[in-house]
C-alpha cells in the first residue's frame, strides 16, 4: 500500500495552492517500510490525478480538497481521506492506527490530528 500525504514542508498542506509535494509511505502489513518525499510542486495545468497515479498511490491524506479534484482522484481508484492537519508523521500514524482498529470510512477521530 502506498499512502501519500499532501505536504507543505513537514506539515499537512492546508490549502491546495500551497502544496509543496507529497510525502509517500510504503506500508506492508500495517508497518511503514519506506518513506519518500516527492517535493516537486504540481506545475500549472498539471493535475493531482496525474501525479498521484504516476506514483502509484493507493490512499491520499489531505486537509481538504475541492470536490471536483477529489472526484477525479477517486475515479482513478485512489482513496481520499480528508480532515488532517499538523505534522505529516502524526497524520499517517493516526490513519494507520485507525485502519488497524477497524474504524469506518469516516475516520471521525482523525479530524483533530
Amino acid at each position: 500500500m502506498l499512502i501519500a500525504v499532501a505536504s507543505a514542508g513537514s506539515e499537512v498542506c492546508t490549502e491546495q495552492t500551497t502544496l509543496a509535494g507529497f510525502m509517500c509511505y510504503t506500508v506492508e502489513r500495517g508497518i511503514i517500510v519506506r518513506c519518500r518525499n516527492y517535493s516537486s510542486p504540481i506545475a500549472p495545468g498539471e493535475s493531482w490525478v496525474c501525479v498521484l497515479t504516476s506514483l502509484g498511490v493507493d490512499t491520499l491524506l489531505v486537509h481538504a480538497l475541492d470536490q471536483a479534484v477529489r472526484s477525479q482522484i477517486e475515479r482513478q481508484g485512489i482513496d481520499v481521506v480528508e480532515g488532517f492537519c499538523g505534522s505529516i508523521e502524526r497524520a499517517v500514524q493516526a490513519y494507520l492506527s485507525a485502519l488497524m482498529h477497524g474504524c469506518d470510512d469516516d475516520y471521525p477521530e482523525l479530524a483533530a490530528v
